[in-house]
């Protein structure tokens, strides 16, 4: 396992000031790593050491592939198209499947997108629409500076190691008087049942809240405009009420139940199923498929009148608690 001792005095990696505070550690079996996550007291940014990209082996073990959600009801698109910008050229760094890139172009703009999977990539050309397959870096490189009306880095900005030198090539890329978008899970959201598991290192880096996030794009030269960070929705925190007060503790009841011994932190039943076997019908993943759904029904039911009155008790004594932070910045 690799380990990070704690050294001197570490750097931010939003605002270079030293004096960041130890706050928890976190160990990833994927990437047999343990990392510290460090609060800076000056502006506000939680980070995480070490800081190095994963690549797609780790993805393809650690995070379960989901179909996205129609763009049309993307909360993220949605507020970007509310913003009344008049339509121009817009990159969306991180396009993914191209959703972004559909819906912008029959409003008027003329999408680029741009994504490390080229097997994403490939069947977003082939509908029609400019996408390329290349890392920031190299991308930046083959482009001419105030190239672009807007730059969208939808759910983005907490994956990259250094989100300073992501902006400043952002920024570059901007005409004056483009705007950067950047959405990011909301750090001031409610945690009632623990944080999420998507919000950790290697998938995430740095969190942020409103404060920290306006104040490190002000730092940059960028003169935030708008800023949303209110829209606490009752489906996911409904969903996340399941997930941490019924499945999970379903789940380590059935690993003791069905395997003998203590199994490996944050294992699945399909995993452990590969290597031990399971008894009956439940060898069929359809049928576990099945059991799944039942569970999460039922608890669905039973939770869904607490999971709304504490979601809105959190609406009502916490500004700015949304799951999603938006903000909008210009560039002069």
């Amino acid at each position: 396992m690799t380990t990070l001792d704690a050294g001197p005095a570490l750097s931010c990696c939003a605002c270079a000031s030293a004096g960041a505070v130890l706050v928890e550690t976190h160990y990833d079996r994927h990437a047999n790593t343990l990392f510290r996550l460090y609060a800076c007291p000056g502006c506000g940014v939680v980070f995480s050491e070490p800081r190095q990209a994963v690549g797609a082996d780790w993805y393809a073990d650690a995070v379960p592939l989901e179909a996205p959600p129609p763009p049309e009801d993307d909360a993220r698109y949605e507020s970007f198209f509310r913003s009344g910008l008049s339509p121009g050229r817009v990159l969306d760094v991180g396009c993914g499947e191209g959703g972004f890139l559909e819906l912008a172009k029959s409003k008027g703009w003329a999408p680029v997108g741009l994504d490390y999977d080229a097997r994403k990539v490939e069947p977003v050309r082939r509908r029609g629409l400019e996408a390329h397959a290349s890392d920031w870096p190299s991308f930046c490189r083959s482009r001419k500076a105030g190239e672009f009306d807007a730059v969208t880095l939808f759910d983005v900005l907490e994956h990259v190691p250094e989100p300073r030198e992501l902006v400043r090539e952002a920024k570059r890329l901007l005409k004056s008087g483009g705007r950067l978008v950047v959405t990011l899970p909301n750090a001031r959201r409610p945690l009632p049942f623990g944080r999420e598991e998507f919000d950790f290192p290697p998938h995430h880096f740095t969190r942020w809240t409103p404060a920290a996030m306006k104040g490190f794009l002000e730092r940059e030269g960028l003169s935030v405009s708008r800023q949303e960070a209110d829209g606490l929705d009752w489906r996911a925190f409904l969903e996340i009420a399941v997930l941490h007060l019924a499945i999970k503790p379903a789940l380590r009841l059935a690993k003791r139940l069905l395997f003998k011994g203590p199994s490996p932190e944050g294992a699945s039943v399909t995993e452990l199923a590969q290597d031990a076997g399971l008894p009956g019908g439940l060898a069929d993943k359809g049928v576990r498929r099945r059991l799944f759904s039942i569970v999460y029904a039922a608890a669905t039911a039973v939770l869904f009148l607490p999971a709304m009155a504490l979601c809105l008790f959190f609406r009502l004594t916490r500004s700015n608690c949304g799951g999603i932070l938006y903000t909008e910045a210009l560039k002069p």
